[in-house]
């Protein structure tokens, strides 16, 4: 029951990510220009894999699978490269688009991004809405709710930057490249 119910959450965000990428998409193409999908990955999911001729059960909590070069599971292109791994930042720091390598001595997982350093609740207590303004300088900010842009402060989350340097310093991931936020939208 449990898999199955992380089955239907998994494809809910699955389709809510395809909607947003398909909206970006028509937007874009109204100014001439073009946009596709480069690779879409889940992460905090619980995956059936195979291991060693073994079915295992693999949970990455705070993490994404990230399968190297040649692996079975990856066709085409990526069969060639290895899986692109986007790891995000926070709404007001950089993101990274990376590359898996080495990831079978971590379980074929790399981290899914910077990860909080405080909970929803410290965030709400130590900072205000002037203190996210102030922090998001040259980004714009679109947000429902007052507490929700304050749980997601810049300084809630660890530095993006020393966590991908970390996954490439232990060999598991190369950077393809590092994205500054523009703009943020904030359910």
């Amino acid at each position: 029951r449990y898999l199955n119910q992380m089955g239907c959450a998994a494809n809910f965000a699955f389709a809510n990510r395809a909607l947003i990428q398909l909206t970006v998409e028509k937007i874009l193409k109204k100014y001439g220009i073009n946009s596709e999908i480069i690779y879409d990955v889940g992460h905090n999911l619980l995956t059936i894999e195979n291991r060693n001729n073994m079915t295992v059960a693999v949970h990455r909590k705070g993490a994404s699978k990230a399968l190297t070069m040649g692996h079975p599971d990856l066709k085409g292109y990526y069969e060639k490269i290895g899986q692109p791994i986007p790891i995000g930042g926070s709404m007001g720091t950089a993101s990274y688009l990376l590359l898996a390598k080495e990831t079978e001595k971590s379980n074929y997982s790399c981290p899914h991004g910077s990860g909080r350093v405080l909970s929803r609740n410290e965030a709400k207590r130590r900072f205000s809405n002037d203190d996210v303004k102030n922090s998001m300088t040259n980004i714009l900010l679109f947000c429902k709710s007052e507490n929700g842009a304050i749980e997601e402060h810049p300084e809630v989350y660890k530095d993006i930057d020393l966590v991908a340097d970390a996954a490439c310093e232990l060999n598991l991931t190369e950077k393809i490249v590092r994205l500054v936020p523009i703009g943020v939208i904030k359910g």
